[in-house]
């Protein structure tokens, strides 16, 4: 990632510097030609329709939807007395309208 504060052009001269980060006292900035650092630029931006964040785990698209399938679920039951201790929870299954629209 290029950070602006650190890049160091003089006007009438063909170089840049790109200083290292604070903190890094033992590092010395870096000094490209102009054509140089201007061909260095466009590696970094991504081709189209390229993805360059994945999630996974806890924020993959599928536990968000197990979850919010589970919170729709429970937020539609309606509210049982404490003292049925036969209660059993419906199935979670999708109407055949639901299923035939993934599908397609």
């Amino acid at each position: 990632m290029l950070n602006l504060s650190r890049l160091s052009f003089t006007p009438g001269e063909k170089t840049f510097t790109y200083l290292p980060k604070a903190g890094h006292g033992g590092e010395q900035g870096q000094t490209f030609d102009a054509m140089d650092f201007l061909a260095r630029i466009p590696v970094h931006v991504p081709d189209p329709r390229r993805h360059l964040i994945f999630y996974y785990g806890y924020y993959s698209n599928v536990a968000r939807g197990k979850r919010k399938a589970l919170e729709n679920a429970e937020a539609q039951q309606p509210e049982a007395p404490e003292s049925d201790s036969a209660h059993v929870q419906p199935s979670l299954k999708t109407s055949p309208g639901t299923a035939a629209l993934r599908r397609s």
